[in-house]
C-alpha cells in the first residue's frame, strides 16, 4: 500500500490581470524534508522566470476548498519564508 501525501510542491505566478494563480501540483512527498529538498531545486530551475512563486504546502485534508498551509516559499530562486 502507498504512504498517502502530506506536503506538495506548488508554483504560483500572475495571470494576465495581475491575479496569482497556481499551476497544478509540481509533486507530492510524504514528509516534508523531500518536498523542501525538491523545491529548493525546482526554485533554482524557475528563478528566472519572472514572477514565479514556489510554494511547499500542506495536505488541506478533505474537500473544504482549503488548500493547506503555506511552510516554505521561494521568489526569484531564494527562499523567503
Amino acid at each position: 500500500m502507498m504512504k498517502p501525501w502530506t506536503h506538495r510542491v506548488v508554483k504560483r505566478a500572475h495571470g494576465a490581470q495581475g491575479e496569482m494563480f497556481d499551476f497544478p501540483t509540481a509533486a507530492t512527498f510524504g514528509n516534508v524534508d523531500a518536498a523542501l529538498d525538491y523545491a529548493a531545486v525546482f526554485a533554482a530551475e524557475q528563478a528566472a522566470v519572472g514572477g514565479a512563486q514556489i510554494e511547499v504546502r500542506t495536505r488541506a485534508g478533505g474537500w473544504t476548498g482549503h488548500r493547506g498551509d503555506t511552510v516554505a516559499m521561494w521568489r526569484a530562486g531564494r527562499r523567503v519564508l
